[in-house]
This record gives C-alpha cells, sequence and structure tokens, in this order.
C-alpha cells in the first residue's frame, strides 16, 4: 500500500470521527440550553427517530450500535441543528481532502 493512499484513507476517518465529536458536542450544548431554560425552538427538533428494539444490534446501547455511535456519530435521534453542522462540516472538508489528493497531471520541462 502506497503511503499516499494510507493517508488518504486515513484522513477521511479522521474527518468521520471529527464530525461525530462535532455532532455530540452540538447535541449536549443544546440539552444544556434546555436545562438552563433557554428557548431554542426549531434547532431542537428532530429530523428523524430511528425506533428499535433495545435488543437489536444497532441500538445506541449494544455493542455496534455503540461503537458507531463513538466513531462517527451514530444517532438514533439527530436534531436540526446537528444535522446541519455535522452535514456541512462532511461536505466542506470531504470537499477540501478531494482537492488536496486530485491528481495532477504533470508538467513537462
Amino acid at each position: 500500500m502506497s503511503l499516499r493512499k494510507f493517508f488518504y484513507m486515513t484522513s477521511i476517518m479522521l474527518i468521520l470521527v471529527a464530525s461525530g465529536i462535532l455532532g455530540y458536542g452540538v447535541h449536549e450544548l443544546l440539552e444544556y440550553l434546555e436545562e438552563i431554560g433557554v428557548e431554542v425552538g426549531l434547532w431542537t427538533r428532530p429530523i428523524y427517530i430511528i425506533r428499535l428494539d433495545p435488543s437489536h444490534p444497532l441500538h445506541e446501547r449494544n455493542i455496534l450500535g455503540s461503537l458507531l455511535t463513538v466513531l462517527i456519530g451514530y444517532t438514533m435521534k439527530m436534531e436540526l441543528l446537528r444535522a446541519l453542522l455535522q452535514s456541512s462540516y462532511l461536505l466542506i472538508a470531504l470537499t477540501f481532502l478531494l482537492r488536496a489528493y486530485k491528481v495532477r497531471p504533470r508538467q513537462r520541462s
């Protein structure tokens, strides 16, 4: 495996992990704001809710679901603000990564 391919793949993994951390931080911020009585309104509305049996492997409390939660920010209920920020970060970061690793034709001298 070439070093270029190795760093390309690890960069993608780091971007996924960073977006998950960003999403988790936004979720915790929204919970804190609700707890202290700040009205956040529309931003805390869930855009989706996945209803899974607690024994399902993808449930957040089981091994696979918790691993995905920690690694990429997987959740069974995502708020609007979290989805917007996390997807925006992914779009921007992956765009820059693809641009940085774009194969450029060699110039002849």
